[in-house]
């Protein structure tokens, strides 16, 4: 598949990601208007609050795919930890909804040479798939991080006692619109973006998964 026919594909599916949602919305609103004072228009107010969180998740997702698209590495001098910190309190209340316990191991010196953009993406995607994948047949539910900098590149791992990855899925995970599980809430392009921004910034990924143990991603970013 060739950059523009993935693009051409991409809007496609955002475009119907993107009707549903509004129908639904235009629904629920005419539901609110035939009863205003029940205890209905309650519920019709979360679900349109509900999918409105959807809708702005899609867009974000169609503006990360453009910008990340267009993106030219560009490695600079930055507070590795800072900004890894940074990237964590954004996950604090789903960690929090989700009773997941978050373990960070973080050994880097004071400046690391990463792109900016890119390196807090990565970290974001990883985040993202190891929350969406937890087991929540497990009592204890962990993540488990680690960044570390190495002379020649840092490694960035993220690690987690989800459903992990069937052995016949793990080829197919990178792949555009690829949804490997009915957990997958999104587009199927949340771990296609990880690797191009690995591919862009020339780094490496490993991955680990056992299904029902869990999945370990690793990526070596050169300095």
């Amino acid at each position: 598949m060739d950059a523009n026919q993935l693009i051409d594909r991409f809007i496609t599916s955002c475009s119907h990601d993107l009707r549903s949602p509004l129908t639904s919305i235009k629904g629920l609103v005419q539901v609110a208007e035939l009863h205003p004072h029940t205890a209905e228009i309650h519920e019709c107010l979360e679900r349109i609050n509900s999918t409105t969180d959807k809708m702005e998740k899609l867009l974000k997702s169609l503006e990360e795919f453009l910008i990340t698209n267009h993106h030219i590495t560009k490695k600079v001098n930055v507070d590795c930890e800072e900004m890894t910190n940074s990237v964590l309190k954004s996950f604090e209340d789903i960690l929090d909804q989700k009773s997941i316990t978050l373990k960070k191991n973080i050994k880097v010196a004071e400046e690391c040479q990463i792109d900016p953009y890119s390196f807090p993406l990565i970290l974001t995607h990883l985040l993202n798939n190891a929350v969406m994948f937890q087991d929540s047949r497990k009592k204890k539910k962990q993540i488990k991080l680690n960044v570390h900098a190495r002379d020649r590149f840092t490694l960035l791992q993220v690690s987690d006692n989800g459903i992990g990855i069937p052995q016949h899925v793990q080829p197919h995970i990178f792949k555009p619109f690829y949804k490997g599980s009915e957990k997958s809430n999104g587009l199927g392009m949340g771990l296609f973006q990880l690797s191009h921004l690995i591919e862009k910034s020339d780094s490496q990924l490993f991955l680990i998964s056992k299904e029902n143990e869990g999945s370990t991603f690793s990526i070596a970013i050169p300095a």
